[in-house]
């Protein structure tokens, strides 16, 4: 056995075995959704191991969301289609702005990555940015891959609710161009309207020279909706102009070796609106370049990435007025992170192990004579090693342990050990779990002692504190999966323990910064809960898709946290009316939830219906349409108290030529 599993894990190598590459399917995406889900638990990932495996042998519990799936619908961002799995929840906040949930953490929780390289604009803009939900032209994604759970013993910091990774296109045998333009027209209030046009051209130049290129310009209508609006100028949706662009370079100079060279920009304004009590305005543009060198070797696979990201932001906010002791214009923030990552990885096959080992150097610098005063900025850099052993135990179970050490130069040391099994009990059911712990590090602004902010709407400072500790989490879960020829199932239980949160709290009244605010540890957090999902193919041409999430999260005096739905459930039915013409609908159903600001007070629950379809005229042109929100639901409407503004009724059109 032991031979057969080096030669299959050497094949896996020979794939240059990373989170960084696998991307096989073609631009015009023609096959029908029934039977792109029948096997579901056999599509590959990477991002939970590292390695190439099923879905249904990775170590961790893995969503997969394919460039169907994010084309389906007109979407602001990645949240709107993310927020269809088990586990993911979208919070919404100011401006209609999405926030991803993953098992009742929040978007401060969850790793970003495109191409298992980190992104990041949070430590420039502080008070609330969504930049980071789609970076890249949507067009250009291949597919993303959801972790839910703690995965720090392979990626670091940040970790701790779980990974979103997105995984690009890469270029084809043959030169392919791909077009998009869609519409979306608010059906109620004022404004509202969104338009996207989007370029995809891949191929390649020579026998071993690739280029991909991806352009995509996006524009939203501010929107305005005075029956659930505080005052007639408050912005529900705020306007947005935004310009991505995004290229990719891959060189192949032997046969064992390959070289990718990644150049994206990306340019995101949000002109001046209003929460109806006060203005705001913020902006970003960023440039990222990677480089990437993959070699195998007869004794397994090596990797390089190194990836720069320099973002300059403005946040402007007319709530955060000039205080009399300062000279400086506290309501306009001009801040600059610049974001450098480098990692290096080695992969090897002996016998029944796989092993993974490397090391990682991440830095975040803040330029920023407003946050900033004495200093004009600050850094932080964070050093890890980390290794993995995945071992075939027997032919039927697999063990996966892994531990990473980090040290940052403002908290020390940390260790974040992992193990995993998982058990293939026959050829359609598997049973696996495991119990992984992950950190999350104070972020720039939140640890360091240089950083001081406007606040309490003009009437205090926020500063941070290098007495900060990490975040750290335990969690535990267990799963059982099911694939069979018509249907596919999986049920997970998880309990994920949290210490020492880091929340914002007043300095004592013996402080130096007493009547001022700051960062502190304050907290722990339990969340525990279910995740159960159902495919059932009910006709050659009919399919049922759904999952149901329940959710218990409580602070560390047993008290529930807020905004978090106890009950979220997914359902979606697909027909293939003909070859051509495929139609859905699709509900997304949110439980009630504690109130964020009034205490003992709950959120009612709510539901969103979305109709539509899509009609392939030929392999180059395909045509959709559909209504988003289909039953104008509103949570304010019924309760005047809700925080929650949803985006309105709305139609949608689109048409794909590819070519």
């Amino acid at each position: 056995m032991g031979a057969q599993t080096g030669m299959s894990r050497t094949l896996q190598l020979s794939a240059l075995t990373s989170a960084i590459f696998l991307s096989q399917a073609a631009f015009a995406d023609t096959e029908d959704t029934t039977k792109k889900q029948e096997k579901a638990l056999e599509h590959i990932v990477v991002t939970a191991s590292g390695n190439q495996t099923t879905l249904a042998n990775a170590p961790a519990s893995i969503s997969l969301i394919d460039a169907s799936e994010i084309h389906r619908q007109p979407v602001k961002d990645l949240v709107d289609v993310l927020e269809t799995l088990p586990g993911v929840t979208n919070q919404p906040t100011s401006g209609g702005r999405n926030g991803i949930m993953i098992r009742g953490l929040n978007e401060d929780y969850v790793l970003r990555l495109i191409n298992g390289k980190r992104i990041s604009s949070s430590n420039g803009i502080w008070r609330a940015n969504n930049f980071d939900n789609s970076p890249l032209p949507l067009q250009y994604i291949e597919r993303v891959e959801v972790v839910r759970g703690p995965m720090s013993a392979l990626y670091g910091s940040d970790a701790v609710a779980g990974v979103v990774n997105i995984i690009t296109k890469k270029p084809q045998a043959t030169w392919q161009n791909y077009l998009s333009l869609e519409t979306s027209i608010m059906q109620q209030g004022e404004g509202g309207d969104r338009d996207r046009m989007a370029l995809v051209s891949s191929g390649l130049l020579t026998d071993t020279l690739g280029l991909t290129f991806s352009a995509e310009k996006a524009k939203q209508d501010a929107w305005y909706y005075e029956p659930i609006a505080e005052s007639a100028e408050h912005t529900l949706i705020e306007p947005r102009d935004a310009l991505k662009l995004a290229t990719t370079l891959d060189w192949q100079p032997a046969d064992n070796q390959s070289l990718s060279l990644d150049l994206a920009y990306d340019e995101d304004e949000v002109p001046l609106s209003s929460y109806g009590y006060a203005q705001y305005q913020q902006d970003i543009e960023r440039w990222t370049y990677g480089l990437t060198w993959r070699g195998e070797w007869s004794w397994g696979g090596s990797e390089l990435l190194v990836n720069r990201s320099d973002a300059k932001m403005l946040d402007y906010n007319s709530r955060y007025v000039d205080l009399a002791t300062t000279d400086r214009d506290e309501r306009f923030l001009q801040p600059d992170e610049i974001f450098t990552t480098v990692r290096g990885s080695v992969f090897a096959s002996y016998g029944i192990h796989t092993l993974t080992a490397g090391a990682e150097y991440l830095e975040t610098e803040v330029k920023d004579d407003i946050q900033y005063p004495v200093s004009g900025g600050a850094s932080l850099n964070l050093k890890s090693l980390f290794v993995q052993d995945q071992i075939d135990l027997t032919e039927r179970l697999t063990a996966t342990i892994g531990l990473r050490a980090e040290d940052a130069e403002i908290y020390g040391s940390h260790l974040s050990p992992r193990g995993y099994l998982v058990y293939n009990l026959s050829d359609d059911i598997t049973i696996k779990g495991g119990v992984g712990s992950a950190f999350r590090a104070p972020t720039l602004f939140q640890a360091s002692p240089l950083f001081q902010s406007i606040s309490c709407g003009g009437n205090c400072f926020i500063y941070g504190n290098p007495d900060l500790n990490e975040e750290t989490s335990v969690n535990t879960e267990l799963a059982v999966l099911i694939e069979r020829d018509n249907w596919h199932a999986s049920l997970t239980w998880f309990h994920n323990k949290v210490d020492d949160l880091m929340e914002v709290g007043y300095f004592p009244d013996d402080h130096a910064n007493a009547g001022n605010r700051g960062y502190f540890n304050i907290e722990e957090a339990t969340l525990q809960g279910i995740e159960a999902t159902f495919w059932w193919r009910l006709h050659d041409r009919v399919s049922l898709n759904t999952n149901y999430s329940y959710l218990d999260a409580r602070d560390g005096n047993d008290v529930r946290l807020e905004r978090r739905p106890r009950h979220k459930a997914y359902a979606r039915v697909d027909v293939d009316v003909t070859e051509a013409l495929s139609l859905y609908v699709a509900h997304n159903y949110y439980g009630e939830q504690a109130d964020a600001y009034v205490a003992d007070q709950v959120q009612d629950a709510y539901g969103i219906t979305d109709i539509g379809g899509r009609y392939v005229f030929s392999t180059m042109l395909a045509f959709k349409a559909g209504v988003t929100n289909l039953g104008s639901t509103q949570p304010r409407e019924k309760d005047p108290a809700s925080i929650l503004y949803l985006q309105g009724k709305a139609f949608f059109a689109g048409v794909d030529f590819s070519f």
